[in-house]
């Protein structure tokens, strides 16, 4: 991190915290960096987590929570990663969004842009779940249809490859909450893949 270009997302506290001082200088490339890197998350997690937010609203609040994110981000406490808090920020944003957007429609697919290979290691589904398109398909059929938060969790946990703690702090729950939450969502989803709700 302390190499004149920043390339990659930070993956330590130390590297948090040398980026953070970088954008607290005013350093432009750190604030462009953070701002490409952070927004590509903030994009594939709001595609994911609200369904009917349009492209425009979805930058708007990538827009909105990294600006935030800057001009705070002295407010940071570094006993959750960077990554955790800017995706906490964006979390509310959406949750408020969401909330003013009234009725949502179910039956739209939000993980269209799944990769081919996205292999979430479910222990208790088959194997060979997602073999083929038309499975991948089902399953995203039926994470389009979990509630909200379940489905935050899972995209949290499964695409972000954030563990139960980070997620906690995401959606403001408790861990134990959280885990139970993340349960639940487990077992939803398996309820609509077996059911074939997934196919409508």
């Amino acid at each position: 991190m302390d190499a004149v270009r920043v390339t990659r997302l930070p993956t330590s506290r130390a590297e948090d915290l040398a980026l953070i001082g970088r954008i607290q200088l005013g350093d432009g490339e750190a604030i462009e960096f953070f701002c490409q890197e952070f927004g590509q998350a903030i994009a594939r997690y709001s595609r994911r987590f609200a369904n009917t937010l349009s492209l425009e609203e979805i930058e708007d609040i990538a827009q909105v929570t990294l600006i935030g994110a800057i001009e705070g981000i002295d407010r940071f406490q570094s006993n959750s990663s960077l990554k955790t808090w800017v995706l906490r920020i964006a979390h509310h944003k959406l949750v408020d969004a969401v909330r003013r957007g009234g009725s949502r429609d179910r039956r739209e697919i939000v993980f269209a842009e799944m990769p081919e290979e996205w292999e979430p290691e479910f222990p208790e589904l088959p194997e060979d779940l997602m073999v083929t398109r038309e499975q991948q398909q089902r399953v995203a059929a039926a994470l389009s249809a979990l509630p909200d938060l379940e489905r935050a969790v899972i995209t949290l946990r499964y695409i972000e490859d954030m563990d139960t703690l980070q997620i906690s702090e995401i959606i403001n729950k408790s861990h134990r909450s959280t885990q139970k939450l993340l349960t639940d969502a487990r077992a939803h989803l398996r309820l609509l893949l077996s059911s074939g709700e997934a196919h409508s």
